[in-house]
C-alpha cells in the first residue's frame, strides 16, 4: 500500500507532463497546438477543411448559422458555403484572410459598441483568397458576390484549380495599397487556421457614423457579420456539387440558433422587396 501511495503521484505526474508544459511554479499547464497544415508548394494540403460561423454584431444581425466547407483533391478545390438568417435580399463581400482568429468586441477600437471593416482587419489582416466569381484569380471574378434570398439564405459553391490558385496567390502584388495582399516569397501557405468573414447588411440599418466601410464599399455594405476559423475535418465523406449533394461536412444549425435581433435602439430594418423576374447567382457590387 505504501508503494502504490508512492507510485501512483509518480505515474500522475508523468502523465501531466506528457499532456502539456507547466511553467516554473507548476500552478499552470499550457497546452501546445499542433502545427498547422502550411508549405510552400501545398503538398500537404488535403482532403476537408471546415469553418463553423459565428455571428459579428449580433445586435445587429440576431444569429447567423453558416459554414464554409472546403475540399482539395489533386487539383481541385471544391468551395461550399452557406449562411442563414442574414439580412433580405443583401450582397455579402466574403473571402478568407490570413488572420488566425475571428475579431470580438475586444477589438472595438473606438468603443462604439460595433465591429467595423477595418477593426475587423487589424486583427485578420487583408483579403487572401476572394470568394467571389473566379478562385483561381484574386481579380478577375473581383466584385461578384451572392446575394442573399427572401429569407436572407444564401448558399455559394465553386470549383477551381488548387495550382492556379497557389500561382495567382504568389504573383507580383500590382496593387499594394488594396484590400487585397498577395503571398511573401517564403511565405508558406495553408487553410488550416485561416479566418473567413462574410460583410453586408441592408442599407436601411441604423449605423452611427463611426462605423466605417472601405475604399471600395460603404459601412453597410462592408459590415462585419459572421466570421470562422477554418480547420481540417476528418469526420465526413464528401458528396459532389454536381449531384446535388453538400461537398463535405457543413456545421449543423442548432435549434433556434437563428435568433433576430433585437432592441429599441439597433434594429436591423430589413425591408422587403419584390425580387425581380430574374435573378442570377452571383451579382457585381
Amino acid at each position: 500500500m505504501k508503494f502504490f501511495s508512492f507510485i501512483f503521484p509518480q505515474i500522475l505526474l508523468l502523465f501531466v507532463q506528457a499532456c502539456g508544459v507547466s511553467n516554473k511554479n507548476n500552478d499552470q499547464i499550457t497546452y501546445i497546438d499542433p502545427p498547422l497544415e502550411e508549405s510552400m508548394d501545398g503538398h500537404n494540403i488535403s482532403g476537408l477543411y471546415l469553418a463553423k460561423f459565428e455571428t459579428m454584431n449580433p445586435h445587429i444581425n440576431g444569429t447567423l448559422p453558416g459554414s464554409l466547407t472546403l475540399k482539395r483533391t489533386d487539383d481541385r478545390l471544391q468551395t461550399f458555403l452557406r449562411l442563414f438568417a442574414g439580412h433580405v435580399r443583401i450582397k455579402h463581400r466574403q473571402a478568407i484572410y490570413p488572420g488566425k482568429r475571428c475579431p470580438s468586441l475586444s477589438d472595438d477600437l473606438n468603443l462604439d459598441g460595433h465591429i467595423d471593416i477595418l477593426e475587423a482587419r487589424s486583427v485578420i489582416g487583408k483579403i487572401l483568397i476572394p470568394l467571389d466569381g473566379n478562385l483561381n484569380s484574386q481579380y478577375s471574378g473581383k466584385n461578384y458576390f451572392p446575394r442573399g434570398d427572401l429569407s436572407g439564405n444564401y448558399h455559394y459553391e465553386k470549383i477551381s484549380s488548387f495550382s492556379l490558385l497557389l500561382k495567382d496567390l504568389r504573383d507580383k502584388d500590382e496593387e499594394p495599397n488594396d484590400h487585397v495582399i498577395k503571398l511573401d516569397e517564403n511565405e508558406p501557405f495553408g487553410l488550416d487556421g485561416r479566418v473567413v468573414m462574410i460583410e453586408g447588411v441592408s442599407q436601411d440599418t441604423l449605423l452611427p457614423e463611426t462605423v466605417v466601410g472601405d475604399d471600395e464599399l460603404k459601412n453597410y455594405e462592408s459590415y462585419p457579420i459572421a466570421c470562422g476559423v477554418i480547420q481540417k475535418n476528418t469526420s465526413s465523406s464528401p458528396g459532389t456539387i454536381y449531384t446535388g449533394e453538400t461537398p463535405g461536412p457543413i456545421a449543423d444549425i442548432e435549434e433556434n440558433q437563428d435568433i433576430p435581433a433585437e432592441g429599441p435602439i439597433h434594429f436591423p430594418g430589413r425591408r422587403i422587396e419584390p425580387p425581380p423576374e430574374e435573378t442570377p447567382e452571383e451579382e457585381e457590387i
